[in-house]
C-alpha cells in the first residue's frame, strides 16, 4: 500500500500542477489568438488610415497648386486691371485739358462775338434769323 499511497501523492502533487498548467496554456492561448486578432485589426486600420492620409495629402497639395494658379491669374488680372485704370486716367486727363482748352476758345470767341456785335448795325433781318441771336451773345449757327 505503500507504493500505491506515493502513486496517489505523485499525481495529486505532480499531475494537478500540470492540469493547472495546461488550463493556463491554454488561456494564454487564448490571449495570443485574441491579440494577433486585435494586431491584425490595428494594421488594418493603419493601412486605411495610411491611404487616407496619402489621399489627403494629394488633395491639399492639388489644392494649393490650384490656389497658386489662381493667385498667378488674379495677379495678372490686376496688373492689366491697373494698365487699364493708368489710360484711362491719363485719357480723362487730357480730354479734361481738351474741354478747359475748347471753353477757354469758347470764351474768347463769345467776347470776339460780343465785341464784333456792337460794332455791327442791328438790321430787322438779323435779329429775327432763327439761327443768329446777336442780343444773347448765342450763335446757334456755330455751335448748334
Amino acid at each position: 500500500m505503500c507504493v500505491l499511497y506515493y502513486i496517489v501523492l505523485y499525481c495529486v502533487y505532480c499531475i494537478a500542477p500540470l492540469q493547472v498548467m495546461a488550463e493556463r496554456q491554454s488561456s494564454l492561448e487564448s490571449d495570443l489568438a485574441s491579440s494577433h486578432r486585435l494586431c491584425n485589426d490595428f494594421r488594418l486600420r493603419l493601412m486605411e488610415a495610411t491611404q487616407q492620409f496619402s489621399m489627403e495629402h494629394a488633395e491639399w497639395l492639388q489644392l494649393q497648386k490650384d490656389l497658386q494658379v489662381a493667385v498667378v491669374v488674379a495677379n495678372d488680372f490686376r496688373t492689366e486691371a491697373q494698365h487699364s485704370f493708368g489710360t484711362v486716367v491719363a485719357e480723362n486727363e487730357s480730354l479734361r485739358d481738351r474741354v478747359s482748352a475748347l471753353s477757354k476758345e469758347l470764351a474768347v470767341v463769345r467776347q470776339q462775338l460780343a465785341a464784333a456785335s456792337k460794332h455791327l448795325p442791328l438790321s430787322s433781318h438779323c435779329t429775327h434769323h432763327p439761327s443768329i441771336n446777336l442780343q444773347g451773345t448765342r450763335v446757334q449757327a456755330l455751335f448748334g
